[in-house]
């Protein structure tokens, strides 16, 4: 089977196992199935299909994904696991890289809402409430990394909230080439180098070759990472 006719397939995919209200739902955990984050990331990955078929099926996925997006929102802006849920800086950033792909609006109060998971050394934590000393509050590199491309959509690229942030990832990315949150280490390397294409001075991270991936997601994940550097043309 070709490569185009695969990618095909996986679209189709996709297309069906989205929720009739516009999400998709995966990682069945104790507070429940992921909404905001899973609709962000895949809807991200589908953008690039719709190039050139506005009014196409893959188009009509992505605009419904959008408008649950708009009613996920939490109320003083940003986006959470699911409802049940606070608000995260990782839901948070990638649901606003996603609109934004969309040029759909996103208001000035939820990158205010990401802005507020930036810890004083310049690392973002993943959560804001409870124990400080909980690892979900400490910050880590993949959502740092995520976080400062959904802000430089918003800031400067000279602005302080983006220096202090990628100073600490220039600090502490190279010692922890794998993520907090995922088993590959290709998650964390394809977030920076996404990142260096809008921030040029943001460190680069090569992932070390390791055993065949866990699982589907992960050897989607090095798929993707070498495809990124091959093309030079990273989605956003």
């Amino acid at each position: 089977m070709s490569p185009h006719k695969q990618l095909e397939n996986g679209v189709r995919f996709l297309l069906r196992h989205q929720d009739l209200d516009g999400a998709w739902r995966d990682f069945q955990l104790r507070p429940g199935r992921s909404d905001a984050w899973t609709t962000a990331f895949i809807g991200l990955r589908l953008a690039s299909c719709a190039r050139g078929n506005s009014r196409g099926p893959v188009r009509r996925a992505l605009l419904a994904a959008a408008g649950f997006l708009r009613t996920a929102r939490e109320p003083h802006g940003g986006w959470a696991y699911n409802w049940r849920c606070p608000a995260d800086a990782d839901s948070t950033a990638c649901v606003i890289l996603f609109l934004n792909t969309l040029s759909a609006t996103v208001e000035p109060k939820d990158y205010a809402a990401l802005a507020r998971f930036q810890l004083a050394e310049g690392g973002f934590a993943t959560y804001r409430f409870g124990n400080a000393g909980h690892d979900w509050c400490k910050a880590h590199p993949e959502v740092t990394a995520t976080a400062l491309r959904a802000l430089a959509q918003f800031l400067p690229a000279d602005h302080f909230r983006i220096q202090s942030g990628l100073r600490w990832l220039t600090d502490h990315a190279a010692r922890a080439c794998a993520p907090y949150w995922w088993l590959s280490p290709h998650y964390l390397a394809i977030e920076m180098e996404r990142l260096r294409r809008i921030i040029p001075s943001a460190p680069r991270i090569e992932p070390e070759d390791g055993e065949h991936p866990e699982c589907c997601f992960g050897l989607a994940l090095q798929l993707e990472g070498t495809g990124l550097n091959r093309s030079g043309r990273p989605n956003r």
